[in-house]
């Protein structure tokens, strides 16, 4: 528990691999923007939380009162889960008990937008890719200034555009296939291993 695997500490042999999973993508472009969210809400996600609710954003904030909403049945808790974040172009997305989300590469796989509390997080071949370019990055000790720092961001960013990079970006570097293969192209010289 707790905040390990901190970005500023991170050894040089060190590298993240992402949270591998199922490829759900239903191939549409959200236009309307809106902020997403369907999970626990306890602790410092609650406060987050409201902070996004007080902006003038359309939202859609589910609070579950436990890990995989154990109050439903499976399948529809997943469900659930699942068109919250495609029906959104953004999704709140901050970090689990260790310092990532396994949201964030549902996020990316979807195609949608994560709203990112970084919390010094490490992402896989992150030296190949600007974190800026694929989601809205705000500290936590930030999120008072939240509604500025969104508006600047939204009218700034091609929105349609990132959502289709971020998707691209899944696939690259996220998926199962597409991490094996980066991995292995970025351990090696001249096609000789490293």
């Amino acid at each position: 528990r707790g905040l390990k695997y901190l970005k500023s500490t991170k050894k040089e042999n060190e590298f993240a691999i992402p949270a591998f999973v199922a490829d759900t993508y239903d191939r549409t472009i959200v236009e309307e923007l809106s902020i997403g969210y369907c999970g626990t809400h306890f602790g410092a996600r609650e406060h987050l939380l409201q902070q996004i609710e007080k902006s003038p954003w359309k939202t859609n904030i589910i609070r579950r009162k436990h890990f995989q909403a154990k109050e439903l049945p499976p399948e529809q808790a997943k469900q659930e889960f699942l068109n919250n974040m495609s029906n959104n172009m953004f999704s709140f997305c901050f970090r689990g008990d260790g310092n990532f989300s396994y949201r964030f590469y549902e996020i990316m796989m979807m195609g949608r937008i994560p709203l990112l509390v970084n919390t010094d997080c490490v992402f896989p071949f992150e030296e190949q890719w600007n974190l800026h370019e694929h989601c809205f990055v705000i500290e936590e000790k930030d999120m008072p200034d939240f509604k500025d720092r969104f508006e600047t961001f939204v009218v700034t960013e091609d929105l349609q555009q990132m959502q289709l990079k971020n998707r691209n970006l899944w696939i690259k570097h996220f998926s199962p296939t597409g991490f094996v293969s980066s991995f292995i192209e970025s351990h090696s010289y001249n096609g000789k291993q490293q």
